[in-house]
């Protein structure tokens, strides 16, 4: 998982949530990550956040808990305002 953002406000809890499961990975299978191990193909899932964004930080959880369970899975956070050119 690559942070290309200064996690802050609403932002902030996912990425300490990522943080805190990537020292003590603790998995709770849910239907968004069910077969996500029997990946076998690198993949990159590319990210771009807003703070003011109501979806942002659900996606983030959402995204970063398939990456934390296959490491086949690049997943980039990007903030859409400090890196327009990654676009």
């Amino acid at each position: 998982i690559f942070y290309h953002a200064l996690p802050r406000e609403k932002e902030l809890n996912p990425f300490l949530d990522i943080l805190s499961q990537t020292a003590e990975p603790e998995f709770i299978e849910t239907d968004d990550t069910v077969g996500v191990e029997k990946i076998g193909i690198p993949a990159a899932l590319d990210l771009f956040i807003s703070l003011q964004c109501g979806f942002c930080p659900t996606a983030v959880r959402k995204l970063s808990q398939l990456a934390l369970r296959n490491e086949m899975i690049r997943f980039s956070v990007i903030d859409d305002a400090l890196f327009r050119e990654e676009r």
